[in-house]
């Protein structure tokens, strides 16, 4: 999580600032309810990724195949207020910024694989608010 993110969600004030009040919008709660599917390496949405080239195709890896293939605006699902700049560039109130990051994290997936990441140093992104969820199975207590 970048600073900007700890900072926007209250991260370091405790509790469960990160969820989002009202749960899932109903848009991500319909792509949900789609499924996802476990297909061989790669997890995707159901009736994603079946077209085109199998994984990894023109990508580096499987981390990348499945970054593209489940790729979608947060905000297209996500009932915020967006406007654009005159360059077509999204301008999305602080609060509406909030509400998509932690629906975000909310719904956040992807497989972890030794030796593939798709996102590195999160701090150098100053403008953005990013958060890279990382769920792994609990070790056997000793």
């Amino acid at each position: 999580m970048n600073d900007e993110a700890v900072a926007a969600l209250g991260v370091l004030l405790g509790g469960d600032a990160a969820v989002p009040p009202d749960r899932l919008s109903p848009g991500l709660r319909r792509l949900v309810a789609e499924g996802i599917e476990v297909r061989g390496d790669v997890v995707v949405w159901a009736g994603k990724g079946q077209s085109g080239a199998s994984p990894p195709g023109i990508f580096p890896d499987l981390t990348g195949w499945e970054r593209s293939v489940n790729g979608f605006h947060l905000e297209d699902e996500v009932p915020v207020e967006v406007a654009t700049t005159d360059d077509d560039e999204p301008l999305i109130a602080e609060r509406d910024q909030v509400t998509l990051l932690r629906q975000g994290v909310a719904l956040a997936f992807h497989r972890l694989r030794s030796g593939e990441q798709w996102m590195a140093d999160l701090d150098r992104y100053e403008l953005e608010k990013l958060v890279v969820v990382e769920v792994q199975p609990p070790t056997p207590c000793g």
